[in-house]
């Protein structure tokens, strides 16, 4: 095995205990990005002058593994211990490794514990991703490192993130120094206080606490500006120059400026210490100075953002390349509400650029009403009234869905006009949901080749397709009362049959072969669901749809096994809706899940009794109207407000706005009608 130079593992017989002491836990990845849990790791370091037989030696709280026989670390020598040591071999080129160690690294925190042969403790540490611990190494790519091998291993302060990599990949520096090594701790900054979002020209006050056993030399606010960084001497207003309370006051700024600052404190013996950390997710504190004057129907969005990729890296994608994901991020989000409500930021978010708008991705730690990502489009003016309608459908009729909703959107100063928000699912989605993010989540997609490229799997990619595989194989095989005891064993069948009876309500024919998330629980329940997506072709669109919308008669065959297409079958009663490309455009054979469970009686029956429910009770006039009137009061206005953005004539845009809210109206009225003909029959 090659030996990296400062990797000095080796075997000995019998080495010394008297150095146990110098031996600590050096560095974590606990959370490597991109769900690459293979690449988890622990490294030990040696920092004193002798060897360490490490034989017997054990990690028994958090994961468990133990060194073989013979295993010691030299002095100023490394070893990593892997939850897969081949996967990591091949990430970090380094053959410097033992392993496998059992049981995974939490993602949240968790104490890890090294003891020696005898059982007794070397070394711990509680780390976690709250508090003052670092937020870097929580899957944004760096390590979690310990700064001062000498200096307290419970104490956050003596941690940090290893330095960021200009692209997502799992990072640190297994094997050799770290990058945040310091002989010496550097001072300890805590309790930095002050407001983050203030009126214009309003000057704010920055207080904190600063520690170091050597004493204070100095502790600077730094201010980031267009002429270069600014440096601020800060006051001591309390404690002495080893433990002291400190204040700065920012000047106010223009509204609609982020000031963004950081601070710097350096010790007697010139050590220096950066808070936040320069490879933390967030790397500055920030503050806004805006003036709420927001009185229209709508929330504001403001996007702020520098160049970068257009597309995001999605790891276990099916299809073809994708454009590695910036390990930085390149802007900030500020949302408005209206009538003077508040005001919040988001900084240092990924602004990524995409045809029909941007999807914003927030910090793990600063959420958006618990969305960890946004999508920010306007691809037409019906899709932007539909879409919301249609998830606010589902979400009636109990089945997870994301949030949507309007804002009115600048990016870069540039008024856009108001655009339609969707909710990312993904595991904030899951976890919002009360299901289990570690569960197996696949995103149907039309034009993959097989069943493996039509389902692109979002979650846990190293294991692949097999759950999927083995439930489609087994509904091919099996029919009747054979299958339904399948489909009970492996669907929550009320949750299936409410999607199929929306999908059916709405008309949404695109939904039951495509443009759905599928999801595994596999460690509660063990069944499967599914979430809807992309409801652009809902309420009577679909490819050459006439423009009146009245696409009522979506016949209940389909999406099930033996549905026929019109445009084959002679007797059938449903209008051909010839598309622009030929054929019928609506027409599909259906999906790998709905061609056998709307097929099998059994489902079926519960299928077409909870239809014929949500007929009765929410898909009506009385309840669904009120709310889209709703919705077109807030967007009436802003119609005028985007067609000036966007150079169009105000009343032409007006007048297309109403056509479509009535023909949604009508297609409520006339779906629901066609439906309660069918159910009596």
């Amino acid at each position: 095995m090659n030996m990296h130079p400062f990797a000095t593992l080796a075997l000995l017989a019998c080495v010394g205990q008297s150095a146990v002491a110098n031996v600590v836990i050096n560095e974590l990845m606990y959370h490597p990005p991109n769900e690459r849990e293979d690449l988890q790791y622990i490294e030990l370091f040696n920092h004193g002058k002798e060897p360490v037989d490490l034989s017997g030696w054990s990690f028994r709280k958090g994961v468990r593994f133990e060194f073989p026989a013979g295993t010691k670390l030299e002095p100023g020598g490394f070893v990593v211990i892997a939850r897969d040591a081949r996967a990591f071999a091949r990430h970090y080129t380094n053959g410097n490794v033992v392993g496998n160690f059992e049981g995974k690294l939490s993602h949240s925190g968790e104490m890890i514990t090294l003891a020696n042969r005898e059982g007794k403790t070397v070394d711990s540490v509680d780390y976690g991703d709250r508090g003052t611990w670092p937020r870097g190494a929580d899957g944004y790519s760096p390590s979690l490192e310990r700064i001062c091998p000498t200096s307290a291993s419970d104490e956050p302060g003596n941690w940090a993130a290893s330095k960021v990599p200009s692209l997502v990949r799992s990072a640190g520096t297994p094997g050799r120094a770290n990058d945040s090594y310091s002989a010496n701790l550097p001072p300890i900054v805590s309790k930095a206080t002050f407001a983050s979002i203030v009126p214009p020209e309003t000057d704010v006050v920055v207080t904190l606490n600063a520690t170091d056993a050597d004493g204070l030399r100095s502790v600077a606010l730094v201010r980031a500006t267009k002429e270069g960084d600014k440096h601020l001497t800060m006051e001591r207003t309390g404690g002495d120059a080893r433990a002291g309370e400190y204040r700065a006051v920012l000047p106010g700024q223009a509204s609609g400026t982020v000031a963004r600052f950081w601070i710097e404190a350096v010790d007697e013996k010139g050590t220096k210490r950066i808070t936040p950390g320069e490879n933390e997710a967030a790397p500055t504190f920030s503050i806004l100075h805006f003036a709420n004057t927001n009185q229209a129907t709508l929330p504001f969005g403001f996007l702020t953002r520098t160049s970068g990729p257009t597309q995001r890296s999605r790891p276990g994608f099916s299809g073809g390349p994708v454009t590695p994901e910036p390990a930085r991020g390149n802007g900030a989000f500020v949302y408005v509400e209206t009538n003077g409500g508040p005001v919040r930021l988001f900084d240092h978010v990924q602004v990524e650029r995409r045809s029909s708008g941007w999807n914003v991705h927030f910090l793990r730690d600063q959420p958006f009403e618990g969305m960890s990502s946004l999508n920010v489009i306007f691809e037409s003016d019906r899709w932007a009234l539909t879409e919301p309608i249609g998830y606010e459908v589902y979400q009636r009729a109990g089945v997870p869905a994301p949030r949507a909703g309007h804002m009115r959107i600048w990016e870069n100063g540039r008024l856009r006009g108001y655009h339609l928000w969707v909710e990312q699912v993904n595991k904030a989605f899951l976890n919002s949901r009360r299901r289990d993010s570690d569960g197996d989540m696949f995103k149907l997609v039309w034009y993959g080749r097989d069943v493996i490229g039509q389902h692109d799997k979002r979650t846990n990619p190293l294991t692949g397709h097999t759950n999927l595989l083995a439930l489609i194989n087994a509904l091919q095989r099996t029919g009747g009362a054979d299958q339904w005891q399948l489909i009970r064993q492996h669907f929550n069948v009320g949750e299936m049959a409410s999607y199929y009876a929306v999908n059916h309500l709405i008309a949404n024919w695109d939904g039951f072969h495509n443009n759905y998330f599928a999801y595994l629980d596999l460690n509660g329940t063990g069944k499967w669901e599914v979430y809807p997506w992309d409801l652009d072709k809902t309420f009577g669109d679909f490819d050459g749809a006439p423009p009146d919308y009245a696409f009522y008669d979506l016949p209940l065959t389909y999406g099930a096994q033996g549905d026929v297409s019109p445009s084959l079958d002679r007797s059938s009663t449903t209008r051909n809706h010839r598309g622009p490309f030929g054929g019928v455009s609506w027409w599909r054979g259906g999906g790998y899940f709905s061609r056998p469970l709307l097929a099998n009686a059994a489902f079926r029956g519960h299928f077409l009794a909870r239809l014929r429910d949500l007929c009765e009770t929410e898909f009506t006039e009385e309840k669904l109207y009120p709310w889209i009137n709703e919705m077109e009061r807030r967007l009436r206005p802003e119609v005028r407000v985007r067609a000036a953005a966007s150079g169009q004539d105000a009343e032409d845009a007006l007048a297309a706005f109403r056509s479509d809210m009535e023909s949604i109206r009508r297609f409520i009225k006339g779906r629901r009608s066609f439906l309660l003909r069918e159910l009596k029959q």
